[in-house]
């Protein structure tokens, strides 16, 4: 592929992924309320900033988990797998199904640690209006994504290095 391309590095494609998918995403996004206002439905987000801050920290922290994991498996090949399976967990412990409030105490704890469960309840709570649910933090998600992001690119460097020397 491109990545065996001296020039071509791992953080070029994930940035031009991100450069292809996030306007998409938001595309689609515009599109889906605006058939919803067209169909009278009371579809507008009460605090459209916050919608706009969650979009915009989701972004980051999927391009700096997308940089840590592209430079680890091209450090360790065989970490492709368990990064499918990671993925599909982290997915589903995000709280994109259910809201933090409906979740008995010990398990709550543990996925509160979860930044993207805490991204998901302040859209959540930005677009219907209501108040955070208790644990979830919006410095949390902002802290977790800006070292996750410091960490891919030393990582990226470190693949980089390594990339040359082979």
């Amino acid at each position: 592929g491109l990545l065996g391309l001296v020039q071509v590095q791992i953080l070029d494609g994930l940035i031009a992924y991100t450069l292809v998918e996030a306007p998409k995403w938001v595309l689609v996004i515009v599109i889906t309320n605006s058939v919803a206002i067209l169909l009278g439905l009371s579809y507008w987000p009460d605090d459209g900033m916050a919608c706009l801050l969650v979009l915009l920290g989701v972004v980051a922290m999927s391009l700096s988990w997308g940089m840590i994991m592209g430079a680890l498996i091209t450090i360790f090949p065989l970490l492709a797998t368990p990064n499918s399976i990671v993925n599909r967990l982290w997915f589903f412990a995000s709280g994109t199904f259910y809201s933090i409030d409906v979740v008995p105490e010990p398990l709550r704890t543990y996925l509160l640690y979860n930044p993207l469960l805490h991204y998901v309840e302040i859209g959540r709570a930005g677009f219907a209006g209501t108040a955070l649910p208790e644990g979830v933090s919006p410095g949390y998600p902002v802290f977790v994504t800006l070292g996750m992001l410091a960490w891919g690119l030393i990582l990226e460097r470190n693949a980089r290095t390594i990339r040359r020397r082979a």
